[in-house]
């Protein structure tokens, strides 16, 4: 093979490579305080470059109690809380950043469609939560099947710094005739730029 072609070669491999489309992982650690740089605490694979969730797996019984410890900068393409009734709690670091960039979608969602539970999160800490994708949207949106409470709560009031540019944030929006319900408390330290927030949107009529 002559050296022009072995050059084809690896720019074809990498373009193939570089095109790929993130991986779904999720968080597979039960022990309070574990750490993200961990790769064990993570299925199936490592969270950098991949769509992040986090189910039942690490939840604890109170925003007082850290579940999972972003320890080092860390990029991901999409962070989404599903858990179901006890919290999960996220905490980043001192001098460390989570950066979300992925693309068109939700890039950071928190609730379920199919639970008519309380779903809260708590992401806090002295470090900073960062999403850079003016296409994508922030969702905070829990389905209520009329009991009352918040059925999906991001509390970001521990965290010391966020900064957004993204397209949508919605919170307590809704499909068709179901209700959903959602609360975003936002970080101590915040810079945003979005095109549009939607609270309590059902079909289309937007409150505000």
């Amino acid at each position: 093979m002559n050296l022009f072609k072995l050059n084809c070669v690896l720019a074809c491999l990498f373009g193939l490579q570089s095109a790929l489309p993130a991986a779904t992982t999720t968080w597979n650690s039960s022990t309070a305080g574990s750490l993200w740089s961990v790769s064990t605490n993570w299925l199936p694979t490592t969270p950098a470059g991949n769509d992040v969730v986090f189910a039942d797996v690490g939840r604890t019984l109170a925003s007082t109690t850290v579940g999972n410890v972003v320890d080092v900068n860390t990029t991901i393409s999409s962070l989404a809380y599903v858990n179901i009734a006890s919290w999960q709690v996220t905490n980043i670091n001192s001098l460390t950043t989570l950066t979300l960039t992925g693309g068109v979608g939700n890039i950071l969602s928190v609730g379920r469609t199919d639970s008519n539970s309380l779903a809260p999160v708590s992401i806090q800490g002295a470090g900073k939560l960062v999403i850079n994708q003016s296409n994508a949207n922030l969702q905070v949106s829990g389905r209520n099947l009329g009991k009352g409470g918040y059925y999906a709560l991001l509390d970001m009031s521990k965290l010391a710094a966020f900064e957004a540019t993204l397209d949508t944030i919605a919170v307590g929006t809704a499909r068709s005739n179901q209700f959903y319900e959602g609360r975003l408390n936002l970080a101590v330290n915040n810079t945003i730029k979005a095109s549009k927030m939607l609270i309590g949107e059902r079909g289309t009529n937007t409150q505000s």
